[in-house]
């Protein structure tokens, strides 16, 4: 909804409601128009509209922990059902002792990977 009046309502009125006929009729000197845009109405914010944005954060951030700690665990959690379902686990092993050995090795694995490209750069 636009407050005052638009270009084509002035096209419409008469002489003595043009405001700038008005003007040029009394002599009002400089006429200035000034256009604006009509401004969007605002809009809602979504999802979680009853819950404080800090809430909304924190959220956020133990949505995107879970996601990651799912994408290092689960892959190895199929894996090491898969061994055990083959009969390749020895005496005594459990299919998370060897989810927790596995997601142990990849972060070592991953932990030197960041070492190793930080000296090749510091190397520079």
């Amino acid at each position: 909804m636009s407050v005052g009046r638009t270009m084509r309502d002035f096209g419409k009125l008469g002489d003595d409601q043009d405001p700038i006929r008005r003007l040029a009729r009394r002599g009002g000197g400089d006429v200035r128009i000034f256009i604006q845009p009509e401004q969007a109405p605002a809009r809602p914010r979504g999802g979680f509209l009853f819950l404080p944005r800090s809430l909304v954060r924190v959220l956020k951030l133990l949505l995107l922990a879970l996601a990651i700690g799912g994408a290092t665990v689960i892959p190895n959690y199929v894996d090491c059902r898969n061994q055990r379902d083959s009969g390749l686990f020895y005496y005594g092993m459990t299919v998370g002792a060897c989810t927790r050995q596995n997601v142990v090795s990849q972060i070592g694995n991953v932990q030197r990977q960041l070492e190793t490209a930080a000296r090749a750069i510091g190397g520079r």
